[in-house]
């Protein structure tokens, strides 16, 4: 099992980008990317509507970085509900990974009721029992954080 955890990160100043890290069931680091910043403005939610997320995630940010990828991963993991939305935009089935607010644990979930997905769900579980699903998004975050340090400090 090769999980892809996907994370979207926005600026207060309108940018927003996006990274992936395929890992093996041991949450090994095998492929890392990156998207460069987008800039996005009132205007362009305005004409793109209801399709902007959609778009925005999809097509501007998602499926450059998963066409990209030398690794070939089984699953695509999210953190954030919106990008639920990628199921059925992109090849890959497309969980959330959430934590349990009553004991701390792991949850794992998706949009709609395929039984494909109830058993991907499971087999995920099996495939990385003991590890934290939520920790390789810790890494990405602090990945972009040194990226956009890097940058800033080579501009100056």
């Amino acid at each position: 099992m090769k999980p892809c955890f996907f994370e979207v990160t926005e600026g207060d100043d309108g940018w927003v980008s996006a990274a992936v890290l395929v890992t093996d069931a041991t949450t090994r680091p095998l492929e890392f990317r990156v998207t460069d910043a987008v800039h996005t403005d009132d205007v362009q939610r305005v004409l793109y509507g209801e399709m902007f997320e959609g778009h925005l995630y999809g097509t501007v940010l998602a499926a450059p970085l998963l066409e990209a990828l030398r690794e070939k991963p089984d699953v695509l993991l999210v953190r954030d509900q919106r990008l639920l939305a990628l199921h059925g935009e992109s090849e890959l089935p497309v969980l959330w990974i959430g934590r349990d607010e009553n004991d701390g644990g792991v949850v794992v979930g998706f949009r709609g009721d395929e039984a494909p997905l109830h058993e991907l769900r499971s087999k995920l579980g099996e495939a990385v029992r003991g590890k934290d699903l939520l920790e390789p998004f810790a890494r990405i975050a602090a990945a972009l954080e040194r990226i956009r340090t890097d940058e800033l400090r080579a501009r100056a």
